[in-house]
């Protein structure tokens, strides 16, 4: 067990350097300038100087990655080149606001997804098996912003249900978090909700074709114990990998739900990074939503060990 769990974590690791190689190289794999496009077309030949000198960037590539990287062990992701924020205190601003609705949004999608997937699968070919489906497709093909915005026009505009946009901290006012929060995370959740009830409803009519569900059935277990404790375990393993990278989904994917929100989140924080051209919070965002995947990815792979019993063997 020890020899595998030291496994995933040697991967995980391979993986974030990997990663944080990928996120760095953002910076100058770009055409031009970093600090010329951050500074504008006015900035003088000097004061391009003095920036590179004073971010670091007017060392070797090398070592200025090296450099990056002792100071992200130490909890320092740099400053902004325009504002000359702390890149830190951004993302400990940010990411929690991302969390509070990923999180459950997360929680949403699984459940209902793998519920209705399991439903459609047992009343195949039925009405509700149908408008499931109808439903899980029109999540899916839908663009999320004309959800996000049609549920505003709807419920904030003509109901009065829920406010226009904004976000309150649980902290502050949980009523408050509640009411500005519900509908940015059912719209973050659909996505989820859609591709876990369809691959789940896939797996479940699979497994219960196999010749031990027949028996048993055929031994005179009650439906319902047979789909719980023979089908769904063994479904649901491929849904875990699911889970896993919609965790990544959910959170590198909030930009557009907190666009439309006006929500002060991570998601927002890369766009804002992107369209000013500050790159360093451009590479700061990559890398923790990057460190997001991989810690979900390794959830993965433990949870993979619970579920099926030939990974438990090689834990001995």
């Amino acid at each position: 067990m020890f020899g595998y769990f030291l496994k995933r974590i040697l991967v995980s690791l391979l993986t974030l350097i990997l990663v944080s190689i990928f996120a760095f190289s953002i910076i100058h794999l770009l055409p031009g300038d970093p600090v010329k496009l951050a500074l504008g077309e006015a900035a003088t030949e000097e004061k391009i100087a003095q920036t590179k000198e004073e971010f670091g960037l007017d060392k070797p590539q090398a070592v200025q990655y090296i450099n990056w990287v002792r100071n992200i062990l130490k909890g320092d992701f740099g400053r902004s080149i325009l504002t000359r924020e702390r890149i830190t205190d951004l993302l400990k601003t940010r990411l929690p606001i991302t969390l509070s609705l990923s999180i459950p949004a997360l929680f949403i999608g699984v459940l209902t997804g793998v519920f209705a997937g399991v439903v459609s699968a047992v009343k195949r070919g039925t009405l509700l098996d149908n408008s499931l489906a109808f439903f899980a497709n029109f999540c899916l093909g839908v663009p999320q912003f004309w959800i996000a915005i049609m549920g505003v026009y709807v419920l904030s505009r003509e109901l009065h249900l829920i406010p226009l946009q904004g976000y309150v901290s649980p902290s502050e006012s949980f009523s408050g978090f509640v009411s500005h929060a519900i509908w940015p995370v059912i719209c973050i959740s659909l996505s989820a909700f859609a591709v876990l009830a369809r691959q789940t409803r896939s797996n479940v009519l699979e497994v219960i074709q196999q010749d031990y569900v027949r028996t048993a059935r055929a031994n005179g277990i009650a439906e319902r114990s047979v789909i719980t404790k023979h089908t769904l375990k063994n479904a649901l393993i491929p849904v875990v990998t699911l889970i896993g990278m919609q965790m990544r989904v959910l959170v590198g994917g909030s930009i557009i739900v907190e666009s439309v929100f006006n929500i002060s989140g991570l998601g927002n924080l890369l766009v804002r990074g992107i369209n000013s051209r500050d790159y360093f919070i451009v590479e700061a965002c990559v890398l923790v939503i990057s460190i997001v995947t991989v810690l979900a990815n390794f959830m993965v792979d433990i949870a993979y060990g619970f579920l099926d019993p030939r990974i438990r063997k090689s834990w001995r």
